[in-house]
């Protein structure tokens, strides 16, 4: 039986940390996420043009397919997959999206009509608008206020390069190969795929565990690698 004490304790240890107490690794694994956030978010606009040209589609279809499809996905999926993480952990949810997000790609490539193209590109954003939120949650919890602006812009510069290099990408293929589109969104379903298999590297959130007392073990052993992560950069903890 799990006290409420020990369930106070691991989150006492863990407000004590001073610093970012995980490999900075796992930050360029979180950034990922962000990466393709922004590489989804310029790609569909370079494809958009050859979509239209190749399944003979007016302008309002077009835009309803680019930017409305997709917000729908981000709505739901923000609220659908964060409710999920509260009972199922943000790890297993983290997972989750970032699946969602290399299945609605890899489907934005194979698409053959309209309706298709519309069904993927709503997964795609399910994936994208919860793991925003996710993403930003993970790090809160466990990140210490003193440095938390930090740690997230170190994520959120990740991503902004997604943005930076997807229009370089873009005109090299869409104008150039007669599915040039494919190749692009094909190319981000292998960014979410490898960003999938690093997510496996990690740890659940601590306070996540120690809220789901049969977790409490599990909490404590995090806790333990974050502890001696920190003694590492530090000489002591309060």
């Amino acid at each position: 039986m799990v006290s409420e004490e020990q369930i106070k304790n691991i989150i006492a240890r863990e407000n004590r940390i001073p610093v970012w107490s995980l490999p900075y690794t796992f930050l360029a694994i979180i950034g990922i996420g962000y990466f393709f956030t922004f590489y989804d978010i310029s790609d569909i606009g370079l494809a958009m043009p050859a979509i239209a040209s190749q399944f003979h589609i007016g302008t309002s279809l077009s835009l309803f397919i680019a930017l409305s499809v997709g917000l729908i996905g981000y709505s739901i999926g923000s609220y659908l997959i964060g409710s999920l993480a509260d009972v199922y952990g943000r790890y297993r949810s983290m997972i989750l999206t970032m699946g969602l997000t290399a299945l609605g790609s890899f489907g934005d490539a194979i698409s053959i009509n309209v309706p298709e193209l519309t069904i993927f590109r709503f997964i795609t954003g399910l994936g994208l608008g919860a793991d925003l939120n996710l993403v930003s949650s993970y790090i809160s919890e466990f990140a210490p206020p003193a440095v938390r602006g930090r740690i997230t812009v170190y994520t959120f510069l990740i991503g902004i390069l997604g943005q930076a290099i997807t229009p370089f990408i873009g005109l090299h293929l869409v104008p150039v190969y007669y599915n040039g589109w494919r190749y692009l969104f094909g190319i981000g379903a292998v960014i979410a795929l490898i960003a999938l298999f690093l997510r496996f590297e990690l740890p659940e959130s601590p306070r996540w565990l120690a809220s789901k007392a049969h977790n409490i073990e599990k909490a404590e052993k995090i806790i333990q690698i974050m502890e001696h992560t920190a003694l590492k950069k530090v000489k002591s903890l309060p």
